[in-house]
């Protein structure tokens, strides 16, 4: 905690519960180093576990510190036990559609930025951008967040709760 960190990514959340439990280890950190308490945010990979498909409301309202979610499509697949989490077309299969349509819904309940999961075809360029383009036209938004709240300027990316 001393580098003073502006975020640190939580992986294989079952619930907010381990968002929370995280918030109050880095607050107890911030005070023993002396940092704003409240000032590294936390941003959650989401949907990496089956139950977790199931508690994604548990993150609205669960503590301040949350940043955003994003959803793990690859560590879902291991989860699910399947053998891959694409059709033979390139688009994902009915399950990692469902976890990042409830990913996206639960990110703008909870008024947190959604971001969405890796691409990790990294030597093909143009599915990147097709994928980046689909993100963006589902609600993923990226520099410059919400379309319907105030966008903050001081941290490129993030958008003010309306709360």
């Amino acid at each position: 905690m001393s580098g003073a960190p502006d975020g640190i990514v939580l992986p294989k959340t079952y619930s907010a519960r381990e968002a929370v439990a995280l918030a109050n280890s880095l607050a107890a950190l911030e005070a023993r180093d002396g940092l704003v308490i409240g000032s590294t945010k936390i941003l959650a990979v989401a949907t990496e576990t089956a139950e977790s498909l199931f508690t994604l409301n548990s993150f609205i309202g669960a503590t301040d510190r949350l940043y955003g979610m994003t959803w793990g499509a690859e560590d879902l697949a291991a989860a699910l036990g399947a053998s891959n989490n694409r059709l033979p077309d390139g688009s994902y299969d009915g399950p990692y559609l469902l976890a990042r349509t409830l990913c996206l819904a639960a990110c703008r309940a909870a008024e947190v930025m959604p971001v969405d999961t890796v691409f990790t075809d990294f030597r093909n360029i143009e599915g990147l951008e097709e994928e980046a383009r689909q993100a963006r036209r589902s609600g993923f938004f990226w520099q410059g967040g919400d379309p319907s709240g105030p966008v903050r300027t001081d941290q490129p990316g993030l958008y003010a709760k309306r709360r």
